[in-house]
C-alpha cells in the first residue's frame, strides 16, 4: 500500500480552505432574517426544510453553499436567540372608545367595552381574524382570569385563543362570547 505524504504547503493551503468554510458559518442579523423570513413566509406556517434550502440555493450568498453547509446555517439561524425578535409585530388598533363608551351606557354590568372598528382594505373573512388577533395582542395580558370576553364571531374568538399568550390557570377561567351568531 503506498502511503501519500502531504507536504507543508498543501496542509496549509488545506487548513486555509478549511477556515474559509467555517467563515461561512458566521451569520449576521441579515442573514438570521433572511432565514427564518424565508422559513415563515406563507401564513405563519414554517416552510419544510428541503423547500427553504432551496429557495436559499436562489440566492447569490449562498449559492456556492453545499447542501450539508446550508443545512447548518439554517440550524444556527434558527436556533440563534436574535431569530424570535425579528419578525414580531407589534400591533396597535384603532380603537372606538366613544362608541364604547354608548355601548357600556346602554349595556348594565359592563365593566369595560373596546370597539375595534373592521379595516375596510381587507377582506370581510380576514376581518375576522384580525380582530381576534388585534384584541389577544393588544388586551391579552390585561386579563386575569374569570373575565367574559365577547367578540365578533366564532372565527375571531378562534384567532383570540389561538394567539394568547397566557398562562394555562388564567386562559382556562376564560369566558367567550360570539356578539354575532349565524
Amino acid at each position: 500500500m503506498r502511503q501519500r505524504t502531504v507536504t507543508k504547503e498543501a496542509r496549509v493551503a488545506r487548513e486555509k480552505r478549511d477556515k474559509g468554510r467555517r467563515r461561512k458559518l458566521f451569520l449576521t442579523e441579515r442573514d438570521i432574517f433572511l432565514i427564518v423570513s424565508t422559513k415563515y413566509v406563507t401564513d405563519g406556517l414554517p416552510l419544510p426544510q428541503r423547500e427553504v434550502l432551496k429557495r436559499l440555493r436562489r440566492l447569490l450568498r449562498y449559492r456556492e453553499c453545499s447542501e450539508r453547509q446550508l443545512r447548518r446555517v439554517i440550524e444556527k439561524a434558527l436556533s440563534d436567540p436574535r431569530s424570535d425578535q425579528l419578525l414580531k409585530v407589534h400591533l396597535i388598533p384603532p380603537v372606538d372608545w366613544e362608541t364604547g363608551k354608548v355601548i357600556k351606557s346602554l349595556l348594565q354590568g359592563l365593566h369595560e367595552v373596546i370597539v375595534i372598528p373592521s379595516v375596510s382594505s381587507i377582506t370581510p373573512e380576514m376581518n375576522k381574524f384580525y380582530l381576534g388577533l388585534i384584541t389577544a395582542e393588544t388586551f391579552g395580558r390585561r386579563f386575569v382570569g374569570g373575565q367574559s370576553i365577547g367578540l365578533g364571531s366564532g372565527k375571531a374568538i378562534q384567532a383570540f385563543a389561538s394567539s394568547l399568550e397566557l398562562a394555562p390557570e388564567i386562559a382556562e377561567n376564560l369566558k367567550f362570547y360570539a356578539l354575532t351568531y349565524r
